[in-house]
């Protein structure tokens, strides 16, 4: 469980630093909203369901949600807040948050 609150802060920073997708005049809340919702939405739903029945297949299933949201933040590098350093670092955490989280 310590991974999922870390993960959930990593996941909370990386929602709040972007914005759009790489066309800057995409970088708006809508564009991230039409481009990253289902995948918020669907690590949501895989979060809630391990969290009930913690089991390794529920497990992975949470992680490759996971993966997937943040392969479709990646897709919004150049629209961040913050410097592109400060967004690849959150970035880099989060995806090793994920890749910590044990299966077992």
């Amino acid at each position: 469980m310590k991974n999922y609150f870390g993960f959930m802060l990593l996941l909370s920073v990386m929602l709040l630093m972007s914005c759009g997708g790489n066309d800057l005049a995409s970088c708006t809340a809508q564009s991230f909203n039409e481009r990253v919702n289902e995948t918020i939405q669907e690590l949501n739903s895989k979060i809630q369901t391990y969290a009930q029945d913690p089991t390794p297949e529920k497990c992975n299933d949470y992680k490759e949600a996971a993966n997937k949201y943040l392969d479709a933040v990646e897709g919004f590098r150049g629209c961040a807040g913050i410097s592109q350093t400060d967004y690849e670092l959150a970035l880099s955490n989060a995806r090793d948050a994920v890749s910590g989280i044990m299966c077992n």
